[in-house]
């Protein structure tokens, strides 16, 4: 077990195998990812992989629109099919007062260069013909949001990460992080501690948890969802948008057939 490391990592899913993967590729040589699983596993399998550049503020479509650039140019960067598909996200909206907050939204998307529209329930038949919209007074879109697939994605950034030098431990647990002096000094394991002077969190769920080791509440507080996946089927063509009823939180997207 490495005793020293520059940086551990708590979580291989997307989050900690991406910062992984760019703190390696800006010149740190000694990274240690923690994984009490496996890589990808927990919530990054489960997610459902959408991309969007529909945000509500400045700093989110900044970040939003400089990731969709890195997963438009994945494959060739990391040579990794990660499954992109940019058919757009397409939101649903059945009241006045969310319809005009979206429109400012695309408003301000717009001015920073996302190919962001609002549509008129007439186009959003044409987008997506197999939803019902007697109660929908409009919504947004943009074609360049979409999905990809996280468990490719993820495992092409911790392959890059382990060619740039990075340690990934999996089946390992943190089992508690050291302070002193009120600065973090390391993490213990089953395997024995990691002495570092800096621990980043990317525990999903478990994040309150581990942070609450080193003495830190985190206000994050994990909510249970639900996805189901069907069985290929012809009834809907695999070329619709992510589709969300906006009110309801639903929402679907073609997936293997399905």
């Amino acid at each position: 077990m490495t005793a020293t490391a520059e940086v551990v990592i708590v979580g291989a899913g997307i989050m900690g195998c991406a910062i992984a993967y760019s703190l390696a590729e800006r010149g740190l040589s000694d990274i240690v990812v923690i994984e009490r699983d496996a890589i990808a596993r927990g919530a990054t399998a489960d997610a459902a992989g959408g991309i969007r550049q529909q945000f509500s503020t400045e700093t989110n479509i900044h970040l939003a629109t400089a990731s969709v650039r890195v997963w438009e140019t994945f494959a060739e960067r990391f040579d990794a099919e990660i499954g992109l598909r940019q058919q757009g996200y397409l939101f649903l909206l059945d009241d006045e007062a969310e319809a005009d907050t979206f429109r400012s939204n695309v408003a301000l998307q717009r001015t920073l260069g996302v190919p962001s529209r609002w549509v008129e329930p007439d186009e959003i038949a044409t987008l997506n013909p197999y939803v019902r919209l007697d109660d929908v007074v409009g919504g947004t879109y943009c074609p360049e949001d979409g999905w990809v697939d996280t468990y490719q994605a993820t495992m092409g950034y911790a392959r890059a990460a382990r060619r740039l030098g990075v340690t990934f431990r999996e089946d390992t647990a943190v089992t508690g992080i050291t302070v002193e002096d009120g600065r973090v000094t390391g993490v213990g394991t089953p395997g024995g501690p990691i002495s570092s002077p800096l621990v980043i969190l990317c525990a999903g769920p478990y994040t309150r948890q581990v942070a609450a080791m080193a003495g830190i509440d985190l206000p994050i507080s994990p909510s249970r969802r639900m996805s189901f996946v069907t069985e290929p089927f012809d009834g809907l063509p695999p070329t619709l948008p992510m589709t969300i009823e906006f009110s309801t939180g639903l929402y679907f997207h073609p997936e293997s057939g399905g």
